[in-house]
Protein backbone atom coordinates (compact mmCIF):
# COMPACT_ATOMS: atom_id res chain seq x y z
CA UNK A 1 0.00 0.00 0.00
CA UNK A 2 3.03 2.41 0.60
CA UNK A 3 4.18 1.81 -2.68
CA UNK A 4 1.31 2.85 -4.28
CA UNK A 5 1.29 6.63 -2.04
CA UNK A 6 5.04 6.53 -3.63
CA UNK A 7 3.91 5.80 -7.04
CA UNK A 8 1.34 8.72 -7.12
CA UNK A 9 2.94 11.29 -5.29
CA UNK A 10 0.57 14.57 -6.53
CA UNK A 11 -2.50 11.63 -5.51
CA UNK A 12 -0.88 10.92 -2.17
CA UNK A 13 -1.13 14.80 -1.67
CA UNK A 14 -4.63 15.89 -2.87
CA UNK A 15 -5.71 12.59 -0.88
CA UNK A 16 -3.88 13.92 2.15
CA UNK A 17 -6.46 17.46 1.84
CA UNK A 18 -9.72 15.30 0.85
CA UNK A 19 -8.79 13.75 4.18
CA UNK A 20 -8.59 16.65 6.00
CA UNK A 21 -12.24 17.90 4.20
CA UNK A 22 -13.26 14.40 4.91
CA UNK A 23 -12.51 14.88 8.89
CA UNK A 24 -13.88 18.31 9.32
CA UNK A 25 -17.58 17.55 7.59
CA UNK A 26 -19.26 16.03 9.99
CA UNK A 27 -18.04 17.96 13.03
CA UNK A 28 -20.27 21.21 11.27
CA UNK A 29 -24.00 21.37 12.36
CA UNK A 30 -24.47 23.09 9.29
CA UNK A 31 -25.29 21.63 6.63
CA UNK A 32 -24.35 24.20 4.13
CA UNK A 33 -21.05 24.28 5.46
CA UNK A 34 -21.49 20.61 5.70
CA UNK A 35 -21.56 20.81 1.99
CA UNK A 36 -19.07 23.62 1.36
CA UNK A 37 -16.38 20.85 2.62
CA UNK A 38 -17.97 18.23 0.41
CA UNK A 39 -17.85 20.82 -2.68
CA UNK A 40 -13.24 21.07 -1.54
CA UNK A 41 -13.29 17.49 -0.71
CA UNK A 42 -14.52 15.91 -4.09
CA UNK A 43 -12.09 18.76 -6.07
CA UNK A 44 -9.38 16.80 -4.73
CA UNK A 45 -10.97 12.85 -4.79
CA UNK A 46 -11.69 13.75 -8.61
CA UNK A 47 -7.79 14.94 -9.04
CA UNK A 48 -6.76 12.10 -6.98
CA UNK A 49 -8.40 9.42 -8.04
CA UNK A 50 -7.33 10.69 -12.09
CA UNK A 51 -4.05 10.80 -10.92
CA UNK A 52 -4.21 7.13 -9.75
CA UNK A 53 -6.16 5.77 -12.90
CA UNK A 54 -9.63 5.22 -10.99
CA UNK A 55 -11.78 6.57 -13.75
CA UNK A 56 -15.00 5.64 -12.18
CA UNK A 57 -14.19 7.23 -8.56
CA UNK A 58 -12.61 10.38 -10.35
CA UNK A 59 -15.83 10.51 -12.53
CA UNK A 60 -18.40 10.05 -10.14
CA UNK A 61 -16.14 12.64 -7.65
CA UNK A 62 -16.56 15.22 -10.68
CA UNK A 63 -20.26 15.28 -11.05
CA UNK A 64 -20.47 14.52 -6.71
CA UNK A 65 -18.83 17.62 -6.76
CA UNK A 66 -20.98 19.75 -9.46
CA UNK A 67 -24.02 17.99 -7.09
CA UNK A 68 -22.39 19.31 -3.88
CA UNK A 69 -22.49 22.91 -5.22
CA UNK A 70 -25.91 22.75 -6.53
CA UNK A 71 -27.25 20.68 -2.76
CA UNK A 72 -25.90 23.99 -0.76
CA UNK A 73 -29.41 26.42 -2.23
CA UNK A 74 -31.78 23.25 -2.44
CA UNK A 75 -33.37 24.56 0.91
CA UNK A 76 -33.85 28.26 -0.28
CA UNK A 77 -34.36 28.11 -4.03
CA UNK A 78 -36.84 25.01 -4.87
CA UNK A 79 -35.65 25.67 -9.11
CA UNK A 80 -32.53 24.04 -7.36
CA UNK A 81 -34.11 20.53 -6.96
CA UNK A 82 -34.58 20.13 -10.56
CA UNK A 83 -30.90 21.26 -11.00
CA UNK A 84 -29.63 18.42 -7.83
CA UNK A 85 -32.37 15.79 -10.17
CA UNK A 86 -31.13 16.32 -13.16
CA UNK A 87 -27.35 15.65 -12.09
CA UNK A 88 -28.31 11.94 -11.47
CA UNK A 89 -28.50 10.12 -14.89
CA UNK A 90 -25.17 12.02 -15.58
CA UNK A 91 -24.14 10.21 -12.75
CA UNK A 92 -25.29 6.73 -14.00
CA UNK A 93 -23.54 7.76 -17.41
CA UNK A 94 -20.22 8.88 -16.20
CA UNK A 95 -19.93 5.57 -14.07
CA UNK A 96 -21.19 3.70 -16.83
CA UNK A 97 -18.87 5.11 -19.70
CA UNK A 98 -15.84 4.65 -16.92
CA UNK A 99 -16.84 0.83 -16.06
CA UNK A 100 -14.28 -1.21 -14.46
CA UNK A 101 -16.27 -3.72 -12.85
CA UNK A 102 -16.09 -3.91 -8.99
CA UNK A 103 -14.20 -0.45 -8.54
CA UNK A 104 -16.89 0.80 -10.63
CA UNK A 105 -19.53 -0.75 -8.70
CA UNK A 106 -18.70 0.32 -5.51
CA UNK A 107 -18.46 3.43 -6.67
CA UNK A 108 -21.81 3.88 -8.31
CA UNK A 109 -23.29 2.81 -5.26
CA UNK A 110 -21.34 4.96 -2.82
CA UNK A 111 -22.14 7.75 -5.38
CA UNK A 112 -25.84 7.16 -5.29
CA UNK A 113 -25.82 7.17 -1.59
CA UNK A 114 -24.19 10.75 -1.19
CA UNK A 115 -26.34 12.00 -3.63
CA UNK A 116 -29.51 10.56 -1.85
CA UNK A 117 -27.69 12.53 1.52
CA UNK A 118 -26.81 15.90 -0.12
CA UNK A 119 -30.61 16.12 -1.27
CA UNK A 120 -31.76 15.60 2.20
CA UNK A 121 -32.57 19.01 3.92
CA UNK A 122 -32.63 17.53 7.08
CA UNK A 123 -29.50 16.66 8.46
CA UNK A 124 -30.16 13.92 9.81
CA UNK A 125 -31.21 12.20 7.52
CA UNK A 126 -27.99 13.86 4.98
CA UNK A 127 -25.51 12.11 8.00
CA UNK A 128 -27.44 8.75 7.75
CA UNK A 129 -27.12 8.46 4.30
CA UNK A 130 -23.65 9.97 4.08
CA UNK A 131 -22.76 7.51 6.53
CA UNK A 132 -24.23 4.85 4.48
CA UNK A 133 -22.22 5.20 1.65
CA UNK A 134 -18.89 4.98 3.40
CA UNK A 135 -18.19 1.13 3.40
CA UNK A 136 -19.00 1.04 -0.64
CA UNK A 137 -16.24 3.66 -0.93
CA UNK A 138 -14.00 2.11 1.28
CA UNK A 139 -14.41 -1.06 -1.13
CA UNK A 140 -13.90 1.31 -3.75
CA UNK A 141 -10.97 2.99 -2.38
CA UNK A 142 -9.36 -0.37 -1.18
CA UNK A 143 -10.02 -2.25 -4.85
CA UNK A 144 -7.86 0.94 -6.35
CA UNK A 145 -5.33 0.95 -3.50
CA UNK A 146 -6.36 4.52 -2.37
CA UNK A 147 -4.22 4.85 1.20
CA UNK A 148 -5.62 8.13 1.74
CA UNK A 149 -9.01 7.59 0.75
CA UNK A 150 -9.30 4.41 3.10
CA UNK A 151 -8.37 6.74 5.86
CA UNK A 152 -10.08 9.39 5.13
CA UNK A 153 -13.43 6.46 5.01
CA UNK A 154 -12.42 4.87 8.24
CA UNK A 155 -12.11 8.37 9.87
CA UNK A 156 -15.10 10.22 8.60
CA UNK A 157 -16.98 7.01 9.58
CA UNK A 158 -16.07 7.64 13.32
CA UNK A 159 -16.66 11.60 12.79
CA UNK A 160 -20.01 10.85 11.03
CA UNK A 161 -21.34 8.22 13.61
CA UNK A 162 -20.90 10.42 16.14
CA UNK A 163 -22.24 13.41 14.96
CA UNK A 164 -25.26 11.48 13.46
CA UNK A 165 -25.93 10.26 17.37
CA UNK A 166 -25.27 13.67 18.81
CA UNK A 167 -27.59 15.21 16.25
CA UNK A 168 -30.51 12.26 16.89
CA UNK A 169 -30.34 12.77 20.77
CA UNK A 170 -30.11 16.56 20.18
CA UNK A 171 -33.51 16.09 18.54
CA UNK A 172 -35.13 13.55 21.03
CA UNK A 173 -33.91 15.84 23.75
CA UNK A 174 -37.31 17.95 25.54
CA UNK A 175 -37.12 21.34 24.97
CA UNK A 176 -35.66 23.30 27.43
CA UNK A 177 -37.89 26.51 28.72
Amino acid sequence: MLDAMLDYPAASALGAIGLVCGVLWPVFRSRSRMLWLHVAGAVCWTLHYAFMGAMSGAASNAVMLLQAAAAIPLGLHPRFRLVYLASLPILVAVVAWTWAGWPSAFAAIGAGLVSLGRYQLDVLRFRAAILAALPFWFGHNLLVMSVPAMAADVVCAATSGWMLWRTWREGRAPARA
